[in-house]
C-alpha cells in the first residue's frame, strides 16, 4: 500500500527537544520535515537548506504571519508542531500567527501548540501563567472560523531529559528559598520572581502538575503498547554509568 508523504513543520525544531523529534521523524520514510528557525546571526543560515539524507529542509523565519504562510505554502506542510518556549508576552501573538498561517493554507490541517506541562484537562487555568497564555490560545483553537485546523494539546515537557554530564552539573547545595534569592539578586527582578515562585507553588500544591494515573496508564497502553519503559532505578543506574550524576 502506498502512503502519501506527510510534510511536518517543526517550529523551534532546532531546540533541545526539537532535535530529538527531528531525529526520530527523519528515520521514518512516511515523513518529510521542515525545520523553522530564527536567523540570529547573519553569517549563519540565510536561505533554505535541504539535507537529502534525512529528507529535512531547514528554513529561517522571523515568525511573522507572512513568513510562516509563505513557508507552509511553499513546502506544502500538512502538520505544524510548535516546540517553542518563549516569554509569556510573546506566546499568544506567536502562536496566533502559527495557527492563522496553517488555517490560510490548503495543505496544513493539523496543529500541535507548545503546552509543555501540567494536567490541563483538570486544571486548565493552572499555572496562572498558562491562564494568561495557553488558555486564550485554546479558546481560539476551539472556536476557529472555517476552514478549521485539527489540533492536539500535548505536554511536550513530559518528554524532556533532565540529566546532564558530571562536568556540567551544578555543585551548589541549598534550600529552594536560597536559590530564589540568588536568582533575584542575579536578575534584579525580585517582584517577578516572587510571583513566578508563588504561582509554581500553587501549581504544585494543587496537584495540577501531576500526571493523572488512570489517564496515564490508558495512554501508555494505547499509544506505547509493547514499549519498555525505564524505571527510576534503571535511569539512575544508567546515569551513574554515563557519569551524569
Amino acid at each position: 500500500m502506498t502512503h502519501e508523504l506527510q510534510v511536518i513543520a517543526l517550529a523551534g525544531g532546532k531546540g533541545d527537544l526539537g532535535q530529538y523529534l527531528q531525529e526520530a521523524l527523519s528515520q521514518d520514510p512516511r515523513y518529510s520535515l521542515v525545520i523553522l528557525t530564527r536567523q540570529i546571526n547573519p553569517s549563519t543560515l540565510k536561505s533554505p537548506h535541504t539535507d537529502t539524507n534525512t529528507n529535512t529542509t531547514t528554513i529561517p523565519t522571523d515568525y511573522t504571519l507572512s513568513s510562516l504562510l509563505s513557508i507552509l505554502t511553499t513546502t506544502q506542510a500538512t502538520t505544524l508542531i510548535s516546540l517553542i518556549r518563549c516569554p509569556d508576552a510573546d506566546y499568544l501573538p506567536l502562536h496566533t500567527s502559527l495557527l492563522e498561517a496553517a488555517r490560510l493554507t490548503q495543505s496544513c490541517t493539523r496543529f500541535i501548540p507548545s503546552e509543555w506541562a501540567g494536567d490541563i484537562a483538570s486544571f486548565p487555568d493552572l499555572s496562572r501563567a498558562y491562564a494568561r497564555t495557553r488558555a486564550p490560545l485554546r479558546g481560539l483553537l476551539a472556536n476557529q472560523p472555517c476552514p478549521k485546523v485539527e489540533y492536539t494539546l500535548f505536554n511536550h515537557g513530559w518528554c524532556m531529559e533532565f540529566s546532564c554530564p558530571r562536568q556540567s552539573r551544578i555543585d551548589d547545595w541549598g534550600t529552594f528559598n536560597q536559590m530564589a534569592e540568588t536568582l533575584e539578586r542575579f536578575y534584579d527582578q525580585p517582584e517577578s520572581l516572587e510571583l513566578a515562585i508563588a504561582e509554581a507553588e500553587e501549581w504544585t500544591v494543587s496537584g495540577a502538575t501531576a500526571c493523572p494515573k488512570e489517564k496515564t496508564l490508558w495512554q501508555r497502553e494505547t499509544y506505547f503498547a509493547g514499549m519498555q519503559f525505564t524505571t527510576v532505578k534503571q535511569l539512575l543506574q544508567q546515569a551513574e554509568r554515563e557519569e551524569r550524576v
